[in-house]
């Protein structure tokens, strides 16, 4: 028996899978197609950069210069691209290519990708979700102006790019959903499919632009990607914008989305509501398995464009009995809030800012406009005028002594509720009022697509909770927008693991027993937990005094493999052969 000289361990955890998964979403020659290389770049192609950088930031590794020491110590790099060594990973290289990717568009090239995808796995497209985000950045990040400076001295930047013909995203502050206010911040915008909730496009946006601009611009590019207008195009109450709806009209789209509370549309809201006798039963059940009902009706709107054109939509109007509880309560504390503030104005009256009646007044509609409850009360300032004698003259007063008498007014505050606005805005509490153009939507199926909606929401949570844009680790703006688009890949090779085993899942009707703990069944894994399940394969090199050495992969269990015919992934990537060939090899064959 031959004896063993040395043994040579190496986890490769997941990094088969990553590879079959980013051959199978075909990213490589995709980019590489569009962004020929420099004949003189030595090195990964710009395809292969970008998939490494997927496969670094599903590894928790954000920031680039990183990604050459994680080269060296874990082998998933080693496994996807098996002819480089690490050194061929350094930050520089990376820079290179995410400036290639800039200068050609981020979004046209995502939108390459998503359409072959949309090809590949069949994915439906006729509902579409959009949102938008904010990630707050620290530090001191270029400006455009210093941008076009570099490019013009041939420091920096974009190489081929007029600084001027596409400007990069501009890191400022502005509405920040992250409530930092006082940080800069970048934008991101998200369309994803109703599908898997598989993301088609996300673009970096300006710290300040507002929601309600982007929302034509995307669905447009939505549909270029698609190639269809019928989609279903579901947002927030910023879709629901007068000349954005308009828009999408105009270009034979269809959306759903919730109207604004404008004043005048409430008041349109109330006259539906109080008016109304009969309403549906919309049966629903919530994310914690407990079933409940909503109750909904419908009626008829018009759009009126520019030149007078109507075009025919449907508001639908659905009760939600938890929405009708919260709105109880807080009106309830808004009402005592500002019963409060007026029990003790009476005190400050005449005094110090409270002087005359504008400024009394101001305080109060200050007041009520805080606490929303402007059509809850009535009030009236009253003054009161009262005589007293002033003495005129200096010192003591003497018996000669000489008086006038000067009026002095006091300020006295009357106000009473209005019992009926606060009954009507109480009944009127629970309802939500959804809009489309789509006349086939009945008011149960327009609830179920807008509870949807959370499936952009989910992605921006994965976002950041992982880190990956928290903070924003790149210095120049056109290199983050550019960055976006190898974070949108990540989000789509996420989502579509989930999408094909769920689906795979729930055809099969056994759901998969050992990602939870004490064997709880799951339904919906998360990608993170199925990569986890490979963790402790290792490929172990056995060195013997007299005989060649021998590789040895250890061999998977019943989890694993079953894991694997989830993915729809042959067991064979897991062999020494797989791991040695070039993802063109693989495309190849």
């Amino acid at each position: 028996m031959a004896q063993v000289k040395e043994l040579i361990q190496q986890h490769i955890g997941s990094a088969p899978v990553l590879k079959a998964l980013i051959q199978k979403m075909g990213c490589i020659p995709i980019i590489d197609r569009n962004l020929p290389v420099d004949p003189r770049r030595v090195g990964p192609t710009h395809g292969e950069a970008v998939a490494g950088m997927v496969a670094c930031l599903l590894q928790g590794i954000c920031a680039l210069y990183r990604m050459e020491q994680f080269a060296v110590e874990e082998p998933v790099l080693r496994t996807l691209f098996p002819h480089y060594d690490a050194k061929a990973w350094h930050d520089d290289r990376l820079g290179d290519t995410l400036d290639a990717i800039w200068e050609f568009g981020p979004g046209a090239l995502q939108g390459a990708v998503t359409a072959h995808l949309l090809q590949v796995f069949n994915i439906r497209v006729d509902q579409i979700h959009y949102d938008t985000t904010s990630f707050k950045v620290f530090g001191r990040y270029e400006t455009s102006d210093e941008t076009a400076a570099a490019q013009e001295t041939g420091k920096g930047g974009p190489p081929g790019e007029p600084a001027t013909a596409r400007p990069p995203v501009r890191l400022v502050p502005g509405h920040s959903k992250d409530h930092r206010p006082d940080l800069n911040q970048v934008k991101g915008s998200l369309a994803v499919s109703a599908d898997g909730g598989v993301p088609l496009l996300w673009e970096a946006q300006d710290g300040n632009r507002a929601d309600v601009s982007t929302y034509v611009e995307y669905w447009l590019k939505v549909q270029a990607v698609v190639g269809r207008t019928d989609f279903l195009f579901i947002g927030d109450c910023k879709l629901a914008a007068h000349d954005n709806l308009i828009a999408i009209i105009q270009h034979q789209g269809r959306f759903l989305a919730p109207l604004p509370g404008y004043a005048g549309l409430q008041r349109q809201l109330e006259e539906w509501v109080l008016t109304n006798t009969v309403e549906d039963l919309l049966p629903w059940r919530e994310a914690s398995g407990k079933a409940g009902w909503y109750r909904g009706f419908c009626r008829p709107y018009a759009l009126v464009d520019g030149e007078g054109r109507q075009y025919p939509c449907t508001v639908h109007l659905v009760f939600n009995p938890r929405l009708r509880s919260e709105k109880h309560a807080s009106l309830e504390r808004r009402l005592q809030k500002t019963q409060a503030f007026l029990e003790g104005l009476p005190k400050r009256l005449g005094k110090r800012a409270l002087k005359s009646r504008e400024a009394m007044e101001q305080a109060l509609e200050a007041i009520l406009k805080r606490y929303h409850t402007r059509d809850f009360l009535t009030y009236r300032l009253v003054p009161i005028t009262t005589m007293r004698k002033q003495y005129r003259g200096r010192g003591r007063p003497g018996a000669d002594a000489s008086y006038a008498e000067v009026a002095q007014v006091q300020w006295t505050l009357e106000w009473q509720w209005c019992p009926e606005a606060i009954e009507n805005a109480k009944w009127l509490g629970g309802y939500f009022p959804l809009i489309t153009n789509d006349p086939t939507l009945t008011t149960a199926r327009a609830l179920h697509i807008y509870k949807e909606q959370y499936h952009p929401e989910q992605r921006f949570k994965w976002l950041k909770g992982a880190g990956i844009l928290a903070p924003v680790l790149l210095k120049k703006p056109h290199r983050i927008e550019a960055f976006f688009l190898v974070v949108g890949l990540v989000l789509q090779l996420l989502t579509l693991v989930e999408r094909e085993v769920a689906r795979r899942l729930t055809a099969s009707g056994k759901p998969l027993i050992g990602l939870k703990p004490n064997r709880l069944p799951d339904y919906r894994p998360k990608t993170e937990a199925l990569l986890h399940v490979f963790r402790h394969v290792t490929v172990t090199q056995v060195v013997l005094a007299e005989h060649p050495a021998e590789i040895v992969m250890s061999p998977l269990n019943l989890l694993q493999t079953r894991v694997l015919q989830l993915l729809g992934l042959e067991e064979s990537i897991y062999t020494l052969e797989y791991l040695s060939r070039p993802p063109e090899e693989l495309d190849s064959s």
